[in-house]
């Protein structure tokens, strides 16, 4: 089982909950400014998950939220997912790739939803999430 914890709808930065729940011997599967994902099993005992909860209620964080949180753009489908994918391709500064076609997705987890798709035009909106989500180059078609 996954367990998301969207920090910046509590007003937290996500890698500052990260490193605090590194320091109490959690181990985490991910981390970004607005998100914390852990892992889960049958294997986990329920003093865990209590270690776990206190933990997070102990939780005071010292760095300011993560800020407002991007909305998935949608960008223009240009062509196919497989000729984009199979096109010559280019890797570019992420800000330089407006009006470029993707040659390749770009999926931030979370929500691992992608940001934009193969055979898609890059827009301003796929710039701004893709550098909110620190992705900074971007493949592209040629």
């Amino acid at each position: 089982m996954h367990l998301t914890i969207d920090a910046a709808a509590s007003g937290f930065c996500g890698t500052e909950l990260e490193a605090y729940l590194q320091s109490r011997h959690f181990i985490l599967e991910y981390a970004d400014c607005y998100h914390v994902v852990m892992l889960f099993s049958a294997a986990n005992t329920p003093e865990e998950i209590a270690a776990l909860q206190q933990a997070l209620e102990d939780f005071a964080p010292s760095q300011p939220p993560a800020g407002q949180k991007f909305r998935l753009p949608h960008p223009e489908t240009v062509c196919g997912i497989r000729e984009a994918a199979l096109a010559p391709q280019e890797i570019l500064p992420v800000q330089h790739s407006a009006g470029r076609i993707c040659a390749a997705v770009k999926v931030p987890c979370p929500p691992a939803v992608p940001i934009v798709l193969s055979g898609e035009r890059i827009d301003r909106a796929c710039i701004d999430v893709c550098q909110g989500y620190g992705i900074s180059t971007i493949q592209v078609v040629q």
